[in-house]
């Protein structure tokens, strides 16, 4: 298994190999090279990404890939399984099919935004009444998701965050 440490430019990355029981090594990418990074990775790779003033041309790019925000948190696997047959469903727990990196981050973010957000706390105890409080993280992880998803896509630009409260424009 290779780890790979990628550290995005405006107009170029680079990449840190980080092979087991090799030395470190490190190759330079211009954006327009990003076919043949695609042909040196492999699935079993690790990544770790850190961007910098290039955050909208990665959106461009998900989003492309991503049309919804309900595929997004497809993406991520915190979406409830969900059987049919018939005229019967039954939702089961999450899918976990998306990456477990993403999803633990998104929860951790999520637990620290519901300690600054009125509005998330209250939605988090809410359904921790309700639910308990392992099925109300994840809800309230999916409803931060929509709000990260629909501030990128909308371009929107908040007054006060916590209580998501948008700035004129």
């Amino acid at each position: 298994m290779r780890y790979l440490g990628v550290d995005l430019h405006s107009n170029n990355f680079m990449v840190c190999d980080l092979s087991e029981n090799e030395e470190p090594s490190f190759k330079q990418y211009q954006l327009s090279e990003l076919e043949a990074f695609k042909d040196f990775l492999y699935l079993e790779d690790r990544i770790a990404v850190e961007a910098t003033n290039t955050t909208r041309f990665f959106y461009n790019q998900v989003a492309a890939l991503v049309t919804d925000e309900d595929k997004l948190a497809s993406y991520f696997g915190i979406v409830p399984r969900v059987s049919n047959s018939n005229q019967t469903q039954h939702h089961g727990s999450i899918t976990k099919r998306g990456s477990k990196l993403a999803r633990t981050v998104l929860v951790q973010c999520t637990l620290t935004a519901k300690r600054f957000s009125p509005c998330l706390k209250q939605y988090y105890e809410r359904i921790k009444v309700r639910r308990g409080s392992s099925k109300a993280i994840i809800a309230t992880a999916r409803k931060f998701l929509g709000i990260i998803y629909r501030t990128l896509k909308y371009k929107w630009v908040f007054s006060d965050f916590p209580n998501f409260v948008l700035a004129e424009q």
